[in-house]
């Protein structure tokens, strides 16, 4: 390949690539451009370089992993399955918000992880805040896979999440991976989001498509649970199994859940756990980027 800063002043043409990883490679935006419009046949990319701006323009590509340090907009991508986003190395929860935009995306499929603070997610000029009502500009019935970040002790990022939900009526299955709390807040904020979580109104694709949910980093602390609630009490009826995945350095056993379920005192919550709840500890896995955009790999976040 020619060097980044030849490809906007040569004829060079990629006929034949299908699959493309770039790893820490400096390039302009206006440069990947013509890299992706030298390719034709291009179905899976893989960014992992520092592109401050990414508009995304193929009309073959079906799968982009992105670790992401700047604005990214779906531009023009009319076959794009599978969008995956990656943090890179840094504190990304003390930068700015990134961007971004999603648009002429009818068969994606697949999109995630999502960050409520550190994600800006904009459809079709829309962009969600807390309090966006759900219409047919703000969704984007194509998404069946969602994975999301969230810290359960921050209610800014909980009324995010509910937004965000709206977005996507056709879920199938949601993953969420949640981070860690401040314990010594947690106690003090518990019940304030146990309110909200109660007066937060219906999720259409909570209440009439998610077949499966998988909690990763699963602690059991009060907030995590509030969720779950909310999920039981918006009469989740597609729901065929919630996977709780507990980290290593905190196994839980499925005594030790009954226990803090029982706690909670909500009888319908203990009746609908008893028929959907599974428990799993924190697995080694084989995950990579490269696996992940594989359309053959049906849910890139298991």
């Amino acid at each position: 390949m020619l060097p980044a800063d030849h490809l906007s002043r040569s004829t060079v043409a990629f006929p034949c690539l299908k699959t493309l990883s770039m790893l820490n490679m400096g390039m302009s935006d206006k440069d990947l451009d013509h890299l992706l419009a030298a390719s034709p046949v291009l179905e899976t990319l893989v960014l992992a370089s520092p592109v401050r701006r990414f508009h995304l323009r193929s009309q073959s590509l079906r799968s982009v992993l992105v670790f992401l340090v700047g604005d990214f907009a779906v531009v023009d991508a009319p076959l794009l399955e599978r969008l995956i986003f990656m943090k890179p190395l840094l504190n990304a929860r003390a930068a700015r918000p990134v961007t971004v935009k999603i648009a002429s995306t009818t068969n994606l499929h697949v999109l995630g992880y999502m960050e409520p603070m550190f994600h800006k997610l904009q459809i079709d000029g829309n962009i969600i805040q807390p309090d966006t009502v759900a219409s047919p500009s703000t969704m984007v019935p194509a998404v069946r896979t969602l994975a999301l970040k969230v810290n359960f002790c921050v209610l800014e990022e909980l009324k995010m999440v509910a937004s965000l939900l709206r977005c996507f009526p056709n879920l199938s299955t949601l993953h969420i991976q949640s981070v860690p709390c401040d314990l010594s807040e947690t106690a003090a904020a518990g019940e304030h989001h146990a309110q909200f979580w109660r007066e937060v109104g219906p999720v259409q694709c909570v209440r009439s498509s998610v077949k499966r949910i998988v909690f990763h980093k699963f602690h059991g602390h009060q907030n995590e649970f509030e969720f779950l609630k909310f999920v039981a009490r918006d009469n989740a009826n597609a729901l065929e199994s919630l996977l709780l995945v507990s980290p290593k350095e905190k196994l839980l056993s499925e005594d030790e859940v009954n226990e803090m379920i029982d706690k909670l005192g909500c009888p319908r919550f203990t009746a609908w756990t008893s028929k959907v709840l599974q428990l799993s500890p924190e697995v080694e896995n084989d995950w990579s980027p490269m696996k992940a955009c594989k359309l053959t790999v049906s849910d890139p976040f298991r």
